[in-house]
């Protein structure tokens, strides 16, 4: 004969595989068969229901509702009842049991997120056998990880995430206090915005908002070409530096009408001059006409190509003015620092 669970409920134990999906697993004690002898599954919006450990049985069989689940474990964990010991299944091998409830992703423990994220608020409950609960408003994905990282092990580079994910979760990172996350979400960045230069355009718009200029005119240097409408959508958070970026923008352009005519002038010259200015017209047009970014490094090249190929042409006059010419739009360049 089953076992009756009627008069003792938290006898289930509710976890999530902690893969991409919203399916959960209901794990039945050795010694009950009371539903079935095998773990049940069922669907649940993971945005609807965050991971929770509880023990609930509704005595109808197979069917379980995951908010009855939550809300059961807050009523019915009575002073009179004694706080079941349960395990995180989020962060490998930690071996703490579970003393508070993330209304909105999974078990952790209070002391860690406490000392990680001094500005999560946890109300203890007076008896302290009774488990804190805490609702937060962030998707399970990112307290998911909120979790993982209060807890001081070697975790995973948050730039295989997704770009929308470590954005996210720079926000819910700062806004607990969670600083050893918030320089992971930092570290990704400068990964992930290598990844295109819709996400070098993010990255450049955090990091300015944030006083930090390295490398940032190489970020907004790659975003030229990106319609202005599209960096707009990132923004809302970032006016000042969004406004700084727009004027940058406008004189990188200007530079750029006086880089294209500086090759029209070397192209109409040399079509009128000798072959050998010709020759040195296409050398120049080949290595750095087309040019998205110009520096003077690869000008540089061109120069010492040229030399190679038309040997004494660098002390040409024509030589000299075509050199100069390009060196002073590529000094002309916008330089962040100059607009703040």
């Amino acid at each position: 004969m089953s076992q009756d669970l009627s008069d003792d409920p938290r006898r289930l134990l509710a976890t999530r595989s902690l893969h991409r999906t919203s399916v959960w697993k209901l794990h039945l004690p050795d010694n009950c068969q009371h539903i079935t002898d095998r773990p049940q599954y069922l669907s649940y919006p993971s945005r609807k229901i965050i991971h929770t450990f509880g023990r609930h049985h509704n005595g109808k069989g197979t069917t379980f509702d995951f908010r009855s689940i939550v809300s059961w474990c807050v009523s019915s964990l009575s002073a009179t009842s004694p706080l079941p010991t349960l395990r995180s299944s989020i962060v490998k091998d930690c071996k703490l049991p579970i003393d508070v409830f993330l209304l909105s992703s999974e078990g952790a423990h209070r002391k860690l997120l406490e000392i990680f994220n001094p500005e999560l608020a946890i109300i203890k409950p007076e008896d302290r056998r009774q488990l804190a609960v805490v609702k937060l408003w962030e998707t399970a994905k990112i307290v998911t990880l909120l979790v993982e990282f209060s807890h001081n092990y070697s975790h995973t580079h948050l730039a295989t995430r997704s770009i929308d994910t470590v954005f996210d979760f720079v926000v819910a990172a700062k806004k607990y206090g969670n600083q050893f996350a918030v320089e992971a979400c930092e570290a990704a960045m400068d990964v992930l915005a290598d990844s295109s230069p819709e996400d070098a355009a993010r990255v450049m718009l955090y990091k300015a908002s944030h006083g930090d200029l390295d490398h940032i005119d190489e970020l907004a240097r790659r975003t030229m070409n990106v319609p202005l409408s599209r960096i707009f959508r990132y923004s809302s958070n970032y006016a000042d530096a969004y406004g700084t970026y727009t004027l940058y923008r406008e004189r990188w352009h200007e530079s750029m009408r006086s880089y294209r005519a500086v090759f029209n002038l070397i192209n109409a010259e040399a079509d009128t001059q000798s072959s050998r200015d010709r020759m040195l017209a296409d050398i120049f047009v080949a290595q750095v006409g087309g040019e998205a970014i110009p520096t003077m490094k690869k000008i540089r090249q061109a120069a010492h190509i040229a030399d190679d190929v038309l040997p004494d042409m660098c002390f040409e006059e024509d030589y000299e003015q075509c050199y100069e010419a390009l060196e002073r739009v590529v000094e002309g360049l916008p330089v962040w620092e100059d607009y703040i």
